[in-house]
């Protein structure tokens, strides 16, 4: 898997079918760790691991400007996938419901950014 995403980086491009495989081998990876040093799903559930995402964002947008936003955003990925497994969603579930979501979202209304602050969409009979 490195190799394949070292010649990745090198090039700049990767296809479709290349991504798929390394996307499901290291969320297999990435599973296996978290259960075997955090405990079964049915052990514990999604709630751990969306507290820790919570302290990870905040330290990645500390990180914004310097060599460890990477570090940081891949830290979240890790325990966005880990909190969808321990909530009983596997990865075609995660990335459906994500699909769906960005749907949903193209479809609304969305005032133009000012700042850096989030940017809510505009509600239904409000400005």
């Amino acid at each position: 898997m490195r190799c394949i995403l070292e010649v990745a980086q090198q090039r700049g491009t990767i296809t479709p079918e290349i991504l798929g495989h390394l996307y499901a081998v290291l969320l297999e990876a990435a599973w296996e760790w978290s259960e075997q040093t955090f405990g079964t799903a049915e052990q514990r559930g999604p709630k751990g691991a969306l507290l820790h995402l919570e302290k990870e964002s905040r330290e990645a947008v500390e990180a914004i400007g310097t060599d460890n936003l990477t570090e940081e955003l891949a830290d979240c990925q890790i325990l966005i996938w880990d909190a969808a497994r321990r909530a009983g969603l596997g990865p075609v579930e995660l990335l459906h419901a994500a699909r769906q979501k960005l749907e949903k979202n193209m479809a609304r209304q969305w005032p133009m950014p000012t700042s850096d602050q989030p940017v809510e969409h505009i509600r239904e009979g409000e400005e």
